[in-house]
């Protein structure tokens, strides 16, 4: 019982020290300097095994004998992108404040907190999980134990799920980068910096 107290204990700390994945916004406050604002494009290339099929092996009544996988290695493609001021990179919310475009800002800053709280109750849900599943094991009988430990484990993977989907979120942009390109050709052009032109 020692020990399992001791691992709770580990598992928790780990919860709340960073050791899984959070949902924190990029740091914010860099300063309007007066240089171009731009977006850099970057495209990422993988690739990857991926299921594309299944194969069934019947005999001559239809009854199916083997089933097999069909695999296929393939390429994969994300194209993201980054604000800079000059030559450095900054977060959206600076490069919307920058530019002027309180609309945008607001929409990126609830895009961020709505992801945060959503990570903040994965984190809670995983937490609270575990501690019921470990509880569970207290129980009398078998069939608590298991029901509330199975119980207590489907709440903390949910929990885990939510964690690294809002984490995954945190990292896109809710701006297009066609409209951040306008914002950034918009502020340009009211400085008198010449646009970059784009193919």
């Amino acid at each position: 019982m020692r020990h399992l107290v001791l691992a709770a204990v580990v598992f928790c700390s780990g919860c709340f020290r960073g050791g899984f994945p959070d949902a924190a916004p990029p740091r914010t406050g860099v300063a309007a300097t007066g240089q171009r604002l731009a977006i850099v494009e970057s495209t990422e290339t993988w690739r990857q095994r991926d299921n594309v099929g299944e194969v069934r092996v019947e005999d001559e009544h239809g009854q199916r004998l083997a089933t097999g996988d069909v695999y296929a290695t393939r390429a994969h493609f994300k194209t993201t992108w980054t604000a800079v001021q000059g030559n450095v990179k900054i977060s959206d919310e600076d490069f919307f404040r920058i530019a002027g475009e309180p609309s945008a800002l607001e929409k990126t800053q609830r895009w961020r907190d709505s992801n945060l709280r959503s990570n903040r109750l994965g984190r809670k849900l995983l937490l609270g999980g575990f501690v019921g599943g470990l509880a569970g094991l207290l129980l009398p009988g078998i069939e608590a134990k298991v029901v509330v430990a199975v119980a207590g484990l489907s709440v903390a993977t949910c929990g885990l799920h939510l964690m690294m989907w809002s984490h995954e979120r945190q990292q896109q942009h809710v701006i297009p980068v066609w409209d951040a390109q306008d914002i950034a050709d918009r502020y340009n052009r009211k400085r008198g910096i010449s646009v970059l032109r784009r193919f």
